[in-house]
């Protein structure tokens, strides 16, 4: 069941939305068996932990955040665990069957940090699931828009500000390729 939390965080809960929307209602794409351990990075309110756990429910599963914004009517669930954490510090964290990571472009400096993590977390046959958009603007006759295309140019400049890049997928392929991966 897709709910939104009604938390002091929407916009969280929204894209979450816009998410579920564009994978047809799924809440992965990774082929999965019954994993045995989840980790989800940037968990946010918690709502994709939440949903998961529906699908695993013999799992054990940790949402990360570096702050923990679950609302207080979030469901207590005994095989599920929010802890507070840095993306780009060294993870705590092994042998993970099922690695989750999602819109996490704006916030991340360091993505050679994330995938090295990532890769050192990951059980033996574990899947990380990495899913990001990129922001570029295109349309089918052409014509982006000159508003939309200075909205995209002032937000990669402020996240650039603070160090964030948002074409993240030659960045993600970079960290894997160091990695061997």
């Amino acid at each position: 069941m897709t709910f939104l939390h009604g938390t002091k965080s929407p916009s969280i809960d929204h894209r979450y939305e816009i998410d579920l929307e564009l994978l047809s209602g799924k809440l992965h794409l990774a082929p999965l068996g019954n994993p045995s351990q989840i980790l989800d990075i940037g968990t946010g309110t918690g709502i994709w932990v939440t949903e998961i756990e529906s699908l695993y429910p013999n799992a054990h599963i940790i949402g990360t955040a570096l702050n923990l914004v679950q609302p207080m009517f979030t469901p207590i669930l005994p095989n599920v665990r929010f802890d507070t954490g840095d993306a780009e510090k060294n993870w705590v964290y092994k042998d993970i069957l099922y690695i989750h990571m999602r819109n996490l472009a704006e916030c991340i400096k360091s993505w050679d940090q994330v995938i090295s993590s990532a890769y050192r977390c990951t059980a033996p046959g574990g899947v990380v699931e990495l899913w990001e958009m990129e922001m570029i603007g295109v349309s089918d006759d052409g014509i982006v828009g000159e508003a939309f295309s200075k909205w995209l140019g002032l937000l990669k400049d402020g996240l650039a500000t603070v160090g964030c890049e948002t074409t993240t997928w030659e960045l993600i392929q970079e960290s894997r390729r160091k990695l061997s991966w």
